[in-house]
């Protein structure tokens, strides 16, 4: 019989615990097959961005922009991943699926 013990360093789910609600951040088209946009509300300041497998490695990193941002999915296989929206008390995490 084997076990099998994973650790995944991925901070999951603690957006209730830095303040961070649901309405903060849009993200359209979800699933997409080419380019993912999101807008962010103004009231946090996010700091970066990244995209992470549900195994926990990071698939891409890119920094905020004010406004409209765009995360080019296209060398990225299909599947589902998290998007991790950061700022400086924490993470917001987001389910997006790539077609």
């Amino acid at each position: 019989m084997v076990n099998w013990l994973v650790w995944l360093d991925v901070p999951l789910f603690i957006n209730e615990k830095i303040g961070l609600s649901e309405n903060k951040v849009s993200i359209f088209p979800n699933p997409s097959s080419d380019f993912l946009k999101f807008e962010l509300n103004n009231e946090t300041n996010f700091t970066s961005w990244e995209i992470v497998s549900l195994s926990g490695r990071i698939i891409i990193t890119g920094k905020i922009k004010s406004g409209y941002n765009s995360i080019n999915l296209t060398d990225i296989s299909r599947g589902t991943y998290l998007l991790n929206l950061k700022t400086e008390n924490g993470v917001l995490n987001k389910k997006i699926v790539r077609q």
